[in-house]
């Protein structure tokens, strides 16, 4: 049986085996651009010189070969990441739909009776984000109502089970308010802050948050009190939002999967390469 390509290429151990086609034409180029600058510029006069300069041609040729590595590492594309995608178009979509009355304005935090005001940073992207579950819903003793099943017992092992939330009708229109924040000038950092929009003021000027403090959860920022009361929803949020990303790109995705289990099959590759020979060959 025909070996596999890429086990031939896992077996190639020497130095150019493991170097992509890139790779090799950026040194080739080198070692031809070294070699002419040397030639021409007539320094070369004895074997001596000779040697000298071919000890710092292959200097040159191993300095160029990690710079190279270290670049096309850089700039690799990171695997795909539905959280990261969504958080990315999110940030987009921020900054493009901004309302002209707060772009540039300041987002201040109002504090409490123990701590001052202060402001976050500039507002460079707005976008209100629609909920997709209500609130948790609550029996007569504010205890949250868990699900259960034929049984009587919880959906899902453990104290807390699986909660019930509320159903908000479309109109209701419940969400959070996403802020795109920059603190600091050209080199300042970005702040993603996200708040239930009975918590900042309307959106026009200078925006205020009622709350102390600002509480990370992932990449984005809660006001205290959202983060203290509301956990569950920002927590099951956030995974209705992952979830909605992979449906949409599921497709993809299998399609991948299924290339990269087909690709490593190496009787699959035997049986592409002859159905292709015979598809190839003319009828006789």
């Amino acid at each position: 049986m025909p070996e596999p390509e890429y086990e031939k290429k896992a077996k190639s151990n020497d130095l150019l085996g493991r170097l992509g086609w890139f790779r090799k034409a950026l040194l080739f180029i080198g070692a031809i651009g070294f070699i002419a600058i040397i030639y021409f510029s007539g320094q070369i006069t004895s074997i001596y010189q000779f040697i000298f300069w071919i000890f710092v041609g292959g200097f040159f040729l191993i300095i160029m070969y990690f710079a190279v590595s270290y670049l096309l590492g850089a700039i690799k594309p990171a695997p795909f990441s539905p959280t990261q995608d969504y958080f990315t178009k999110l940030v987009n979509s921020a900054k493009m739909q901004c309302p002209p009355s707060i772009e540039g304005k300041s987002l201040f935090l109002i504090g409490d009776e123990r701590t001052q005001g202060f402001s976050v940073g500039s507002i460079s992207g707005y976008v209100k984000i629609p909920y997709t579950k209500g609130k948790l819903k609550i029996d007569e003793k504010g205890k949250p109502i868990i699900k259960l099943d034929e049984k009587g017992k919880p959906t899902i092992k453990g104290d807390k089970g699986n909660p019930v939330f509320e159903t908000l009708p479309v109109e209701n229109g419940e969400g959070d308010g996403f802020f795109v924040v920059k603190k600091g000038g050209l080199l300042g950092k970005f702040m993603y802050v996200r708040a239930h929009q009975s918590l900042h003021s309307p959106l026009v000027g200078d925006v205020f948050i009622s709350t102390c403090n600002l509480v990370q959860y992932g990449k984005y920022h809660y006001p205290f009190q959202q983060y203290q009361q509301f956990i569950d929803r920002i927590m099951k949020q956030n995974m209705d939002e992952v979830i909605i990303t992979t449906f949409e790109y599921q497709h993809d995705l299998i399609s991948l999967t299924t290339d990269d289990a087909l690709n490593f099959n190496p009787y699959w590759q035997l049986a592409r390469r002859q159905g292709t020979e015979q598809l190839a060959t003319p009828n006789q």
